[in-house]
């Protein structure tokens, strides 16, 4: 073999262990390139999946502890704070082989936006990622009374014969008629069910969805009337009150046959007891205006005998009443029909007599003593004027 043959071919052999050796170097650049991008989609995965967790948190609370999301009640000390102090150290997350934490939750600026940043960690190559999401205040409106009756305790029935069923007052073809005949009449209570312990009695007499136990409604304190209201005193006799906003210091009491009037829209703040009986009557619109509403906030009890509230329309969110939290007793035993929604979450509640009622109630407890029927007018439920605004739940507005 010749001298240059020789030399190619040690010049071949060099080029070829060259090339094997950094194939191999490259091969390797290659594995380690791609350990450290699945630990770094690892850990954003991690990150993605925690920062959805939290933000349900947020998005969605607990109903039975139900947060005031509005205005600058959000701070770090409140909500934000528990959930941070829950996630300020890394948490473990054991079905994804990592751990997570919240890098950053706060408000953005006055209009509640809130930043919400959350890291996460692979455990193979200890690398962590962040994810960012921006979540907007979102007001949703939430009815008074989307149940019929809705009672943190106790809710009885007693003999001889009462029942819940329900209308609408939004269709009229569906006005109610007969016993159970539109069963869409949803009952509920904060109380548990347990085999030893009923906190809502004569189920087979409630027509509607089955009775729901610890539902943990949220319950917000009313906004009781400010400044604007005028002040007035209502005496023992006839009289009529045209539409306005009042304030009556002390409560009221009609007694023998006394008839107030109410015309218009009228809104009376009551500091005190309302008392009827006799055949006193509180009679809403009249011949000429029959469509005329009554709202009350009631500062104290309220015992309705007598002829009690007679509503012209015959369309319970014409009268409403909310009782604060020093309305502790509501006592119905008038004669006639009662035509109504009410909210008063502290209050005993009792319907007595042989009457019927239309509309629906929240109370703290209930209960119906005698030829007692109770329609709930689903109307209620789904009017959205009919609402409270201090529940508020947020939306992700980005994310990335």
């Amino acid at each position: 073999m010749g001298r240059h043959a020789i030399l190619l071919i040690i010049t071949l052999i060099i080029m070829l262990s060259y090339f094997v050796l950094h194939t191999n170097n490259a091969k390797i650049a290659a594995n380690v390139q791609t350990i450290d991008e699945y630990s770094y989609k690892q850990a954003k995965n991690i990150a993605n999946s925690a920062s959805q967790m939290i933000a349900r948190k947020i998005m969605l609370p607990d109903g039975t502890n139900w947060p005031n999301f509005k205005g600058s009640t959000i701070s770090t000390g409140s909500l934000l704070g528990e959930i941070t102090n829950d996630y300020n150290d890394w948490s473990e997350w054991s079905e994804l082989g990592g751990q997570f934490r919240i890098a950053t939750l706060d408000k953005m600026n006055s209009d509640n936006d809130l930043l919400l940043v959350v890291a996460g960690k692979e455990n193979f190559q200890d690398k962590d990622q962040f994810t960012r999401l921006i979540l907007k205040e979102n007001e949703t409106k939430i009815p008074y009374w989307d149940y019929g009756v809705y009672a943190q305790q106790t809710i009885l029935m007693n003999n001889p014969n009462p029942y819940i069923d329900s209308y609408s007052t939004a269709t009229p073809d569906s006005a109610w008629s007969y016993m159970g005949e539109f069963q869409n009449a949803p009952v509920g209570t904060d109380l548990p069910y347990t085999s030893d312990d009923y906190p809502i009695n004569r189920m087979d007499q409630i027509y509607g969805p089955d009775p729901m136990y610890a539902v943990g409604k949220p319950l917000p304190d009313i906004a009781i009337p400010g400044g604007a209201c005028d002040p007035l005193t209502i005496a023992n006799a006839n009289a009529t009150i045209s539409s306005g906003v009042y304030r009556v210091d002390g409560g009221f009491s009609l007694t023998g046959n006394r008839t107030l009037t109410i015309v218009g829209d009228v809104t009376l703040y009551v500091t005190g007891n309302i008392n009827t009986g006799g055949s006193s009557t509180i009679q809403i619109g009249n011949l000429a205006n029959p469509n005329s509403s009554l709202t009350i906030y009631i500062d104290g009890n309220l015992d309705i005998g007598g002829t009690g509230f007679v509503n012209s329309s015959a369309v319970p969110s014409n009268l409403q009443i909310f009782g604060t939290p020093n309305c502790t007793s509501l006592d119905f035993r008038g004669t006639s029909d009662t035509h109504a929604a009410i909210y008063a979450p502290n209050a005993d509640t009792k319907l007595l007599g042989t009457t019927k009622y239309f509309g629906a109630v929240v109370c703290k407890s209930m209960e119906m003593v005698g030829t007692i029927s109770f329609h709930y007018d689903e109307a209620l439920g789904g009017d959205p004027t009919l609402g409270y605004d201090s529940a508020f739940k947020f939306y992700i507005a980005s994310w990335e």
